[in-house]
């Protein structure tokens, strides 16, 4: 059906209307136009109201649902925080039980090369030993040097893989020997298996997980923070990544270092990792709707 005919059709319907109530054609037009615009600025004010009445966290979260393709045609504009199911609240659907992330696609795991840029980053490298914010003698790309025989036979058997000089790790510990960015990097891919063995076993599903929500969980693992965050790893577990990037930062060390401002680092790199968190969590959401709304 093209426009011309939908407004031919109408016409005719206005016409019928008109001869059995005896009324005035045009008349009728106006008052149907006049009553259209009436329930349109109604519903318009009451999503205001409801909008406005939103905690600042229920805004954002509206916000950026309504800012994201696959579901702004369907939930409009209003849908506190509160009222939004979480992932496992909705039916199951046959095909699918019980409802859990989709399986991450093939080539889809971050690759060593894009955790090494991420951690290297966000550590910065060192060839001289330094203390860290927790008062730890730390080399390289965030290594720490404990001082132990298994972290001594660590460096030892990092840069011997690597066909590397060793090193004296008494003289590095003191200070007395520097690194350089090859050897650092060795010692580092020895602490990424290590750390990411942990984030696998906290977060099991972590193989199937997105890219940029790997890099986020192996960051926080070497940072410690998810080995000190069960909470927030349970809600992980749970499918509740919305909530669990909450949780993530609401700790001492986050505040502090947020109280110290913009030239601490620790907080922005937390929130950066809660930011791929929450943003798994809303896509989990998304997803979820749009399965419901599908049956």
């Amino acid at each position: 059906m093209t426009f011309n005919d939908y407004c031919v059709i109408q016409e005719g319907i206005f016409d019928k209307i008109a001869d059995y109530y005896d009324v005035d054609r045009d008349q009728l037009k106006r008052a149907a136009i006049l009553l259209a615009v009436t329930w349109g600025v109604i519903f318009t004010l009451a999503g205001i109201y409801n909008y406005n009445k939103l905690s600042i966290d229920e805004k954002k979260d509206v916000d950026r649902l309504r800012n994201t393709s696959g579901i702004e045609d369907v939930i409009q504009p209003i849908i506190p925080n509160r009222d939004l199911p979480q992932i496992g609240d909705l039916p199951p659907l046959p095909e699918q039980l019980p409802v859990g992330p989709p399986p991450a696609a093939v080539g889809n795991n971050a690759t060593a090369d894009q955790f090494f840029d991420r951690l290297a980053e966000e550590e910065g490298f060192r060839g001289t030993v330094y203390d860290d914010t927790g008062g730890n003698p730390t080399i390289g790309y965030g290594h720490h040097l404990d001082g132990s025989d298994e972290d001594q036979q660590d460096v030892a058997a990092a840069l011997e893989e690597a066909d590397l000089n060793p090193v004296n790790y008494a003289d590095i510990l003191h200070g007395r020997a520097t690194i350089d960015r090859r050897q650092a990097r060795a010692i580092f891919n020895i602490d990424l298996d290590r750390h990411l063995n942990i984030a696998r076993r906290l977060v099991p599903e972590f193989d199937n997980l997105p890219a940029e929500v790997q890099l986020a969980l192996g960051d926080a693992a070497f940072r410690t923070d998810l080995q000190d965050s069960p909470d927030a790893v349970a809600l992980m577990n749970d499918d509740r990544w919305i909530e669990a990037a909450a949780e993530y930062t609401d700790n001492d060390e986050y505040r502090e270092s947020q109280a110290q401002g913009e030239r601490h680092g620790v907080w922005q790199r937390m929130d950066r990792n809660a930011e791929a968190f929450e943003e798994y969590g809303l896509e989990l959401r998304r997803r979820q709707y749009n399965r419901y709304l599908d049956r």
